[in-house]
């Protein structure tokens, strides 16, 4: 994790060092270990390095090349490098992973991102073009926002260091604080300021002077299905790439962490970096010299959310250096000023809070790359469409005793089970396009009812055609049946997920660490929407390819646990316990902030409903008190535009 920026002025200005300079300076927080600009005529880049693998401890960034041609910033971490190295021969042994980048856009220009394996966002300037190239890895796991108009092209990993250029105007965009509110994100590009943009995941942007090209280059092949001869086949290979998936995240030249759920996921992800840390690192003797550290957030106040007799079962395995984040003690608005500065937008849960405190917990361990688990129901799939396949094959021996096997291992009754994931599922099937449209009345009214429900003012939902936008994303999902396609939704086309790894990035920026993520490895991603259902749904297990394939890493009560923690308890009682003034002030003192946008007495009736007798629950009124928040913090809440002092100079990078 790092930070990149730059600027490039088309109509030929010479760039202000001093501007870029601040520009680099206010993201020190992503890179306190070193600092560098570089800036030649109408063109400039910066970067602020934060030192993870080996090779990053000798690279200095921006990299200039081929006396100038060639300047490129990068926040990357490249994972197939052996493949890369015997594909480009580059001149030195040991390459840094930006070299790789550099040698690879040589080879193979703009296409270069569609052979690079891991996560990386990155900026390449050509000299001889004219044209500045940026990137954005797979699945989006490292930011990168932009702002283009009149002649100036700028960008960087957070969208602070846009707001700090005196040409970028700060006003609030209203489209993005409506699709905060409903929770609905279909537009990929958008932020909460006008003009300024996020690069899509999978996505390249080339600017030049005669006009700019935005390309998708990669999504996987949802036609295509694997087929091997035996389970142990199906399990084998998943466990190869799963283990590839952590080994190559553990690269680092410094002690590694993982969080710890005590979940399928983070367990999965514990139990194979340990068997690799213990492969590697013994010595010939056959002690082991290095161990895991592990990060959990445990329940002391509400007993039934806590998950310590499953973290406990993990961790008594052994050869791991266990770390506990007591969260009941915390208030979740103690450091709401400081995560909303990190976030630049209101963040939309409540559960980032939790995250905050564990990722300070491991930056005092003095831990820079942390492991985490999220993301691996949608990467390895539930598998209930399974039981729809069965039914279209007419093998409803065999889809009666999968459903009487689900219900029993996930403790649900039958006829739950017969009705969400059989009947419903096969009436859509044969239900024509003619008559799904038919129900757009009803799915209105519906949409109507959702709105409400999450407070969001009529008279702003008509103004910006709110119920259009999100009959849109509706009615191009009714279309799709195929249902590899709906799990590679599940995995990168909600736009949900792109916002939650950004979040999960600048919450952990602020305390200067990489989060690397094993279940979005492009390989494992590809490797599991092409699987069979059958192999993620067996004898009623979901996800059962995983649980099959890592048994020898995972403690049996891991591999049988058939339920999550919610914590919603919890931050319902610190909410009420350690912040009722804050959120009092929000909703009713400060209430004209979001009134043009919420309708307030609605919210402030649902909070005196849960302060006076518990009813309901403040989270449902989370993102009404976060948008109050962060519009007073940000200066937007005085009709969308932040009055405030010039952006000159190169000084005060205060938060």
């Amino acid at each position: 994790m790092s930070a990149i920026t730059g600027i490039y002025r088309l109509n030929g200005q010479v760039i202000d060092d001093c501007v870029l300079q601040r520009m680099t300076d206010i993201l020190a927080h992503r890179g306190p270990d070193a600092s560098h600009t570089w800036h030649h005529a109408s063109v400039g880049l910066g970067h602020r390095m934060l030192w993870t693998t080996p090779e990053s401890l000798h690279e200095r960034l921006p990299l200039i090349s081929d006396g100038g041609r060639y300047a490129l910033t990068a926040d990357a971490r490249i994972d197939n490098r052996d493949e890369l190295i015997a594909a480009l021969d580059p001149p030195s042994n040991e390459p840094t992973d930006t070299e790789l980048i550099l040698h690879a856009y040589q080879r193979w220009r703009e296409h270069c991102p569609e052979y690079l394996i891991g996560d990386f966002a990155f900026a390449l300037w050509d000299e001889a073009r004219r044209s500045m190239f940026c990137a954005r890895d797979h699945i989006g796991v490292k930011p990168l926002y932009y702002y283009q108009a009149e002649g100036l092209f700028a960008f960087a990993s957070e969208i602070k260091a846009l707001l700090s250029l005196p040409m970028v105007p700060q006003e609030l965009n209203e489209v993005s604080v409506a699709s905060f509110l409903a929770q609905n994100y279909n537009d990929r590009a958008l932020t909460s300021y006008q003009g300024i943009l996020r690069l899509p995941a999978a996505h390249t942007l080339t600017i030049r002077p005669e006009g700019t090209s935005l390309r998708q280059y990669w999504a996987p092949d949802v036609t295509r299905e694997i087929h091997f001869d035996t389970d142990e086949e199906y399990e084998q290979a998943f466990c190869d790439i799963f283990t590839e998936a952590v080994r190559c995240r553990l690269r680092s030249a410094f002690p590694v962490g993982s969080q710890l759920s005590g979940g399928l996921d983070s367990s999965a992800i514990v139990g194979v970096a340990r068997h690799l840390l213990r492969r590697e690192n013994a010595d010939s003797a056959g002690t082991s010299l290095a161990a895991m550290h592990t990060f959990s957030v445990v329940y002391d106040e509400t007993p039934e959310e806590d998950e310590r007799p499953y973290i406990d079962a993990v961790l008594a395995v052994g050869h791991v250096i266990p770390h506990f984040v007591h969260i009941d003690q915390l208030s979740p608005l103690a450091d709401v000023g400081r995560m909303l500065w990190h976030h630049d937008e209101p963040y939309a849960s409540a559960n980032w809070f939790p995250y905050w405190a564990l990722f300070q917990s491991a930056r005092k361990a003095g831990i820079r790359v942390l492991l985490d688990g999220v993301y691996g129901d949608q990467t390895v799939g539930y598998g209930e469409e399974y039981l729809v396949d069965l039914v279209r094959q007419r093998k409803w021996h065999t889809m009666l005793r999968e459903a009487k096997s689900y219900a029993t291992n996930f403790d649900f009754p039958l006829r739950k089970i017969l009705w969400r994931l059989v009947v419903v599922p096969s009436v859509l099937d044969f239900v024509p396009p003619s008559i799904r449209i038919a129900s757009r009345k009803i799915r209105n009214q519906l949409n109507r009812q959702y709105v409400e429900h999450n407070f969001i003012r009529d008279e702003f939902s008509r103004r910006i055609h709110l119920l259009d936008q999100i009959q849109v994303e509706q009615e191009a999902l009714l279309h799709v049946k195929n249902f590899r396609k709906l799990h590679y939704g599940d995995i990168a086309e909600l736009a949900e997920n792109l916002r939650a790894l950004e979040a999960s990035d600048k919450t952990a920026a602020g305390c200067s660490i990489e989060i690397r993520y094993p279940f979005l490895d492009r390989r494992l991603i590809e490797f599991c929407v092409a699987l069979p259902p059958a192999q993620r749904l067996r004898h009623g297990w979901t996800r059962s390819i995983a649980r099959r394939s890592l048994s020898r890493y995972l403690p049996v009560e891991i591999q049988k646990r058939n339920d999550k923690a919610v914590i919603a308890a919890s931050i319902n009682r610190a909410l009420l316990l350690y912040d009722g003034e804050r959120i009092k002030n929000a909703l009713f003192a400060d209430a004209e902030m979001i009134e043009p946008y919420v309708n307030v007495p609605s919210v402030q009736d649902a909070y005196h409903r849960f302060s006076e007798g518990g009813k309901g629950s403040l989270l449902r009124a989370w993102r009404p008190i976060i948008l109050a928040l962060w519009l007073q913090r940000s200066g937007l809440g005085d009709h969308g535009k932040k009055a405030g002092a010039a952006k000159t100079g190169c000084k005060d990078f205060t938060r």
